[in-house]
């Protein structure tokens, strides 16, 4: 069974199409690499993958608890924020776990450091 397929996916840019007719899907364990000539819509046909912009044409299927996650070519990131802080910075409950463990441990918090390990496993 597919995580993720595409039928006929295609992305129009005004006056020409980046691709047309796409057919793919994804199984659980494969790996899969998108390689082409700058300006082809591999970051395209991604963004489309990840939700962030609507196909022109086609049908996206993603399989049911089946998250994508997506890094893009240029983030945004804060320019006063340190790396870990930039790290950190995702809102999502492993990540807040680990951020609440590292201040535990950082002030000795012996209660809230078995509290957040137990999160973390």
């Amino acid at each position: 069974m597919n995580y993720l397929s595409g039928d006929g996916i295609g992305r129009n840019l005004g006056e020409r199409w980046l691709f047309k007719n796409l057919t793919f899907g994804v199984l659980q364990g494969e790996k899969v690499a998108l390689i082409g000539a700058n300006g082809c819509g591999k970051s395209s046909l991604l963004d489309v993958m990840a939700g962030k912009v609507m196909a022109d044409q086609g049908t996206l299927s993603v399989r049911k608890d089946i998250k994508i996650g997506f890094l893009s070519q240029n983030p945004d990131f804060i320019k006063s924020a340190s790396v870990l802080e930039i790290i950190f910075s995702d809102d999502n409950p492993v990540t807040r776990a680990l951020k609440n463990y590292e201040a535990a441990i950082e002030h000795d918090d012996l209660d809230n450091i078995v509290k957040y390990s137990e999160e973390l496993t």
